[in-house]
């Protein structure tokens, strides 16, 4: 069993005797054993101080194109270009999502936004593939996600706290590589492996 806690922002680790505390935003402290900072994007501020943090964050960016989708239609990824088109059903509505090259972003940071550059961009490429599109581009969503710098998860432990381990930098595959992410921090707090490795 556990206990969710909403609506707080974990602000530090600092180790016990038998352990690691906890404080959240709001004043709580919470014990454990271990503790895995595991906070998305929002990791890369715990290395805000170092010369080479080895997660940083990069903005993503998709756009809305106003068609409706044909039943059946695919996504279509381009990966050399890390651009995907997929149908959004429930809207009526195709998903355009395309690289963005702004790295060092913040969650937070209200100047993280669609620019007119994203666009362009947008426009152009779809005038290349789906030209019929170009003029039903309007809105979308914007937020960042956290890369390491070798391109594959981060998995580490606290240099400095005992105790504490940092999982991230999945680059936006997080929730689909979370289990091996999650067996990774169970090895190298010293357990054994969940995965059937043969």
């Amino acid at each position: 069993g556990g206990t969710i806690i909403e609506g707080v922002r974990y602000t530090s680790c600092l180790e016990s005797s038998w352990g690691v505390n906890v404080l959240l935003s709001d004043g709580i402290c919470l014990s454990g054993t271990h503790v895995v900072v595991a906070t998305g994007p929002w990791m890369a501020r715990e290395f805000s101080s170092y010369l080479l943090p080895p997660v940083r964050n990069k903005k993503i960016v998709a756009l809305h194109i106003h068609e409706v989708p044909l039943p059946g239609s695919p996504i279509v990824q381009w990966m050399d270009k890390d651009i995907f088109l997929a149908p959004e059903y429930a809207r009526n509505r195709y998903l355009l999502s395309v690289c963005s090259e702004e790295w060092d972003v913040v969650p937070d940071d209200s100047s993280v936004s669609i620019r007119d550059a994203d666009v362009a961009f947008a426009r152009f490429f779809l005038s290349e593939h789906f030209p019929r599109f170009v003029s039903a581009v309007s809105g979308g969503r914007v937020f960042c996600d956290g890369y390491s710098r070798t391109s594959a998860p981060y998995v580490s432990r606290d240099p400095f706290t005992k105790g504490v381990f940092y999982a991230g930098g999945a680059g936006g595959a997080g929730f689909r590589l979370a289990p091996a992410i999650a067996d990774d921090v169970l090895v190298l707090m010293g357990a054994r492996s969940l995965i059937d490795h043969a």
